[in-house]
């Protein structure tokens, strides 16, 4: 646990966050989801929800820039894994079966939409119990895929980078 806080705060890993080019993809990602939000929000046929779009879309661009910097503090972590861990995943891959360089991608994504889907139920709830608006449940799981995405985005791309 000491190690994973002295990791969490170290220098190094300060200075890749802050250097990293992965920032320039931060006002791109927000400004996507700006737009999808905003879009989705003024075809709305109802006054009152077309009315408040700028601002729901704001909030939309400003948790996607929010996650999109999660991912990026994620993706900064060490490079080279501790040599206890390397010894653990060596035992572990050669007590596994290889199935293909594919099951790790679908587990993944397997993982990523039953966290959308668990994080989206209040969305949902609101929508079939409570007569909002179906546009409203649906830029909130949009939103929400927004920042699912926006954290999965970085780490990939340094994931690949690194190997």
């Amino acid at each position: 646990m000491k190690k994973w806080v002295r990791n969490l705060f170290s220098a190094r890993r300060w200075h890749a966050f802050i250097f990293s080019p992965l920032w320039l993809g931060l006002p791109v990602a927000a400004a996507l989801a700006f737009g999808v939000v905003w879009g989705m929000y003024s075809l709305s046929s109802d006054p009152e929800v077309a009315a408040r779009c700028v601002r729901r879309a704001l909030i939309s661009g400003g948790c996607t820039a929010f996650a999109w910097i999660l991912g990026m503090f994620a993706a900064s972590g060490p490079d080279i894994p501790d040599k206890e861990e390397n010894a653990a995943a060596d035992k572990s891959a050669a007590s596994t079966t290889d199935s293909g360089p594919w099951r790790g991608w679908f587990a993944l994504v397997g993982w990523c939409l039953l966290f959308l889907l668990l994080i989206s139920i209040p969305d949902i709830r609101m929508v079939v119990g409570e007569g909002r608006p179906v546009i409203v449940g649906v830029v909130g799981v949009v939103t929400k895929l927004f920042a699912v995405v926006a954290v999965v985005i970085p780490v990939y791309v340094t994931m690949h980078r690194r190997q």
